[in-house]
Order: C-alpha cells, then sequence, then structure tokens
C-alpha cells in the first residue's frame, strides 16, 4: 500500500525547504506523541526525563485531539502560520467549523474524542480558544524551553538538504529524503495503510524536517493549506546537543573559556552544535564578523578541535573527537594548564 504523491514541472519547479531560523507549533504536537507511545528512541531520552521531572506533560485538552499513533488534525498545525510569531494559535482559533468537523469525523475513525468535542466540532470559540491556549503553554515547556538544541539539530539538517537542492537538483533532493520514501517520476511514494493518488496540482511542495517526528515521514495534504511533507532530521548524537541536557547549555564555561578565550570557546561550542555549518553560519549565529570567524575557525583547526572541509566557494565545519571531549569536559582542560 502507498501514497502517490504526483508532481507536474510546476510542482518541481515550487519545491522548497522549510524555512531555518523557527520552530514550528508542529514540534510541540508531534511531541506530546512522542510521550504518549513512551518512545524508546535514544534522541528522545533526556529530553522526555526532563519534561517529566518538571511535570511538564499535555494537558486533557492536548490528549483529547491527539493520539499516541497515527494522523492529526491538520488544523493543530497550520501551514501558513507555522510558528507563534507568524500567528499559528491566530490561526488556530479561527479554524472554520466546516473543517473542524470534517477533521474531527477523520479523527473520530482512529481516536476516541472528548466529551467537549460536540463544541468543537460546532467551531465554539472558547473552545477553540481552549485547544490554542493548551497549545501555546505546552509548546512554551515542550519546545521553547529547549529552543537552543533542537534548532541546532534542525540548522544543520536543512544546510545539508539545502546544499543538495543547490548543487544537485530536486531530483537528488526527493531521492535523499527518507529510507522509506521512493522518488519515481513523476511520483514521490511514500507507504500508506491504502493506495491512493495526491496530485499537486502547481501548489508544489514544503519539504519540512522536525525533530519530534518519528520514525517514519508524514504528510499535510489538503485543500487548506500547502501540501507539506514532514520527515525526522538527522540527528547526531556524538556531535549534537541532545534536547533535554542542561549540560549542553553550560559547556562553554568558564574553564573552558580560560582556556581558549570567551569568544573562541563560543566558537567551538557552536561548531560542535551546528556540525557541517559555514563560516558564514558561525558569524551570523555568533554575531562577529566573517573575518573573525574565519580566524578563530583557522585556530581551532590547527589545534585539532575541529576538522574543515571546503566545498565550491563554502568552507564548512565540524568538531573533532578531541574537540567535543573538550566541550564535555572543560574542567580537565583547564587542570592540564
Amino acid at each position: 500500500m502507498a501514497l502517490r504523491i504526483e508532481f507536474s514541472a510546476q510542482d518541481l519547479a515550487r519545491v522548497v525547504i522549510g524555512r531555518p531560523g523557527q520552530l514550528p507549533v508542529s514540534e510541540a504536537v508531534m511531541s506530546v506523541q512522542v510521550l504518549l507511545r513512551q518512545d524508546p528512541a535514544a534522541r528522545f531520552h533526556a529530553w522526555r526525563a526532563a519534561m517529566e521531572a518538571r511535570g511538564a506533560l499535555p494537558g486533557a485538552v492536548l490528549r483529547g485531539l491527539i493520539p499516541a499513533h497515527g494522523w492529526v488534525p491538520d488544523f493543530l498545525m497550520p501551514c501558513a502560520h507555522a510558528w507563534p510569531e507568524a500567528g499559528a494559535y491566530d490561526a488556530i482559533r479561527a479554524t472554520p467549523g466546516a473543517r473542524v468537523r470534517s477533521e474531527l469525523a477523520r479523527l473520530s475513525a482512529h481516536h476516541r474524542l472528548p466529551e467537549w468535542g460536540d463544541r468543537l466540532a460546532r467551531a465554539d470559540d472558547t473552545a477553540l480558544a481552549r485547544v490554542a491556549d493548551g497549545l501555546a503553554a505546552y509548546y512554551d515547556l515542550a519546545v521553547a524551553a529547549h529552543a537552543p538544541a533542537l534548532q541546532a539539530v534542525l540548522d544543520a539538517d536543512r544546510a545539508a538538504r539545502a546544499e543538495t537542492l543547490a548543487f544537485h537538483g530536486v531530483d537528488a533532493l526527493l531521492r535523499a529524503l527518507h529510507p522509506t520514501i521512493t522518488w519515481e517520476p513523476p511520483y514521490l511514494v511514500l507507504p500508506s495503510r491504502t493506495d491512493s493518488v495526491f496530485q499537486l496540482q502547481g501548489r508544489g511542495l514544503l519539504i519540512s524536517g522536525h525533530f519530534f517526528c518519528w520514525p517514519r515521514p508524514r504528510v499535510q495534504l489538503n485543500d487548506c493549506d500547502a501540501p507539506v511533507l514532514i520527515h525526522p532530521v538527522a540527528w547526531d548524537p556524538l556531535h549534537q546537543p541532545a534536547p533535554g541536557l542542561t549540560r549542553n547549555g553550560n559547556r562553554a564555561d568558564p574553564a573552558l573559556s580560560a582556556v581558549l578565550g570567551r569568544t573562541r570557546a563560543r566558537v567551538l561550542l557552536t561548531i560542535a552544535e551546528t556540525p557541517h555549518g559555514s563560516t558564514a553560519d558561525l558569524a551570523r549565529r555568533l554575531g562577529i564578523s566573517m573575518a573573525s570567524a574565519s580566524e578563530h575557525a583557522t585556530v581551532l583547526r590547527r589545534a585539532g578541535l575541529t576538522v574543515s572541509r571546503r566545498r565550491d566557494r563554502t568552507v564548512r565545519h565540524s568538531a573533532t573527537t578531541l574537540g567535543t571531549d573538550l566541550l564535555n569536559h572543560p574542567r580537565q582542560a583547564r587542570q592540564g594548564m
């Protein structure tokens, strides 16, 4: 059984990668599923432990609408207003009644709806506001509180896919999306419980990597929003921060700064948390000049703490094992001076 997404030439020209520098509300929605099904994936261990320690678990409102497995109502993950700053919660509050009823009917096929579902199906303003407010509060605890680590992973994945698109084209991007997805032009084929074909009809496709999308990709295909394919982002536990581990936020501590200098310690930490990032990325994230970022990266590379690789006109940096060890054990470096 498979879902076949059909591309026209116009659709291929409108394939885009999700916006960097933003953490969408849909991350929070999918993280509810991670908690409800007690997902054992290593990427979630520290995050789940941190959430449980703080008692930051999804409330009855979210559990009533988000099943542990399977499809989630699309109106909870607005595409055009995906981020809090872009009005995601206002978009949820303004969802038309016909759409709410249609998506709740689909949800009821595999998930028991809450008693107040009837009010929601009538697009009751109070019920929709309750959902939006509950999601907003949970987002702050589950996503915003772990933003640096989550953003680092998402940025690295987006950068790698953008590079594939820039240097090898749409065909290569679609072939490398995920092991469960195959590109059989003009169809992008995903596993499904039923056989179906969805025609993009010139709307193109937004490809968006998410940390809490796991273990398989998912799609948002409806008549209201732009078509979206959400895929699990790659996560390197040796070189990327684990959301929920507080030590990742403190690795550039005074001991490390005493060894390397404050700015250089921040450069090393940024390189470790955004592997394969460019010198321009370093400068932007740290708020320093390109010349300064290049100088610090060169010193770190000569010390064996990072490795740099040139691709065409771009130099990309990653931390070595030695660099990672230094970040994890900065006080040992201080003692060895």
